[in-house]
């Protein structure tokens, strides 16, 4: 447990970093639009984020004083958010933290698996519908408290709204906090 701790908040602080760069209005300047547990290297005993083939840069819109969206042509694949898998909605860097949510999810089970159906066309369909809540009572239950803070972390990037799903960086900071809690070394 205490490895996995320590590699949830490693997604969530690469995937802080990357939104980091070049942020000077405090918003997010770059998205990488493509995250999965395979997007990350081991490299000196951490997990990195890599491959930015389809990295978005987000502009900032002096007049409205917010970030402009993007939009990017829908992909295939379990690992999208909702809105990622409807046509022609305006995107945010929030793409990347309901992904990120799929791969904390991959560390608390120990499973390459997310719950959701086979088929990509399939999955796209229950990912609109919102249907991949995963907190039963009987699967907390089972849960030591670093593990459950996994899971409150996962359903932090989850959260279907993407104007209330938290940033990358509110994510790490919960689970730095939590490493800081149980005295593990980060």
């Amino acid at each position: 447990p205490d490895e996995k701790l320590l590699y949830a908040w490693q997604v969530m602080k690469a995937l802080t970093d990357l939104h980091g760069v070049g942020n000077i209005h405090d918003s997010a300047a770059i998205s990488h639009t493509d995250m999965a547990a395979d997007q990350y290297l081991w490299f000196d005993g951490k997990f990195r984020l890599n491959d930015f083939n389809r990295a978005r840069f987000i502009r900032w819109n002096e007049k409205k004083q917010e970030a402009c969206p993007f939009w990017i042509g829908a992909a295939p694949g379990k690992h999208r958010s909702p809105e990622e898998y409807q046509d022609d909605l305006p995107l945010t860097e929030k793409i990347d933290v309901y992904s990120a949510g799929n791969i904390l999810w991959q560390i608390l089970v120990g499973s390459e698996e997310i719950p959701l159906k086979k088929k990509s066309k399939d999955a796209r369909k229950q990912v609109i519908a919102g249907d991949v809540h995963i907190s039963e009572e009987s699967f907390e239950r089972k849960l030591d408290d670093k593990e459950k803070a996994i899971l409150k972390a996962k359903e932090m990037c989850h959260i279907y709204d993407p104007k209330k799903r938290r940033t990358a960086a509110e994510v790490e900071k919960y689970l730095r906090s939590k490493l800081e809690k149980f005295g593990i070394e980060y």
